[in-house]
């Protein structure tokens, strides 16, 4: 091995530290940044993955549940999963 990276390796120092709060620090353009970045792309992922397909899977699995049309499950399930959301929400903060 080589000596050098010996010597390096030997002055690592590993240890724990806590996490530091650093909510103060957030500036404006960082939760624009953010918002642009990581918020708004999420959007048609949630509504594919939480709306979408739960309607679709509620259809083919219990395709005689709703006698209404198909509009009316989807309201349904949307007012669902949005308060079960908004309960989780609450559970959090």
């Amino acid at each position: 091995m080589d000596p050098q990276l010996i010597t390096e390796l030997a002055k690592i120092h590993i240890g724990f530290k806590l996490p530091v709060f650093s909510l103060s620090m957030i500036t404006w353009n960082d939760l624009v940044v953010g918002t642009l970045l990581f918020t708004l792309p999420q959007i048609p992922l949630t509504l594919g993955n939480a709306m979408i397909a739960i309607v679709a899977e509620n259809n083919e699995l219990f395709p005689d549940l709703f006698s209404d049309p198909p509009v009316d499950s989807n309201r349904r399930i949307r007012q669902e999963t949005g308060a079960a959301n908004c309960r989780a929400a609450g559970r959090t903060l």
